[in-house]
């Protein structure tokens, strides 16, 4: 999918960062997933997760829903959105990436490290974490 970035992209994606600094992780709602679409429509003014916000409640769940698009994973079901990753080298500033979290692969947002939702609010690793990265805009 080939989305620009708004004018005010910068601004905008901090204001979300900012918002969600303390909000507690919750499936469909707030969680890798929907935590990386918001970062995107931040950017874009596009909400790739539109059609799927709320319609999850649990890690299974979940599961089925990236089963029904004919997704493996994580990896698969961002592609549908944002293409193939991108080169590790070229990472940038609200770019999508994976990670390995708490033993489980999770998307997060490059912000300085790389910002992911957390039980108790945003975490920050180190950009180090990155596996693979899909640009935005």
């Amino acid at each position: 999918m080939n989305i620009k970035r708004v004018e005010n992209w910068k601004h905008k994606l901090g204001q979300l960062i900012q918002k969600d600094r303390n909000r507690s992780f919750e499936w469909g709602v707030h969680d890798c997933c929907m935590f990386a679409a918001s970062a995107i429509e931040a950017q874009t003014g596009h909400d790739p997760a539109a059609k799927y916000r709320e319609t999850y409640r649990c890690e299974r769940s979940a599961l089925e829903v990236m089963k029904k698009e004919g997704c493996e994973g994580l990896r698969d079901f961002v592609e549908l959105f944002l293409g193939a990753p991108d080169g590790l080298l070229n990472v940038r500033r609200g770019d999508i990436a994976l990670i390995k979290f708490e033993g489980r692969d999770t998307l997060g947002v490059v912000y300085g490290g790389v910002i992911v939702p957390g039980e108790k609010g945003l975490v920050s690793v180190p950009l180090q974490s990155c596996i693979m990265n899909w640009r935005v805009g």
